[in-house]
Parts: C-alpha cells; structure tokens; sequence
C-alpha cells in the first residue's frame, strides 16, 4: 500500500514543528495517529485527509 511505502516520509512531513501545517494541527496528535495506523488500526482516510 501507499502509505507502507512512504510511512518514515509522511510522518516527517506532518510532524515537521516549523511547518505552516503545525500551526494549525498539533504535530503530537497527529504523530499518534500516523503511528497507530502503522501498528494495524487503519487511519488511511485521516492520514490521507491531512495531506491534500
């Protein structure tokens, strides 16, 4: 799947404190969510949402 192959990535580029992103999400919560999706539960469609 898409985000297997880009997991590290992704979760740089959304956890990423001096982003304009972070000013608006908070980079901890989303760092859970993006792990959470990595140890089975699937967040696809929110990981996916907060990269469009």
């Amino acid at each position: 799947m898409w985000f297997e192959t880009y997991n590290d990535q992704i979760l740089q580029l959304l956890t990423k404190t001096t982003s304009q992103f972070s000013s608006y999400f908070d980079v901890d919560e989303v760092a859970k969510v993006v792990k959470a999706h990595k140890n089975g539960i699937n967040k696809e469609k929110e990981i996916f949402l907060l990269l469009v």
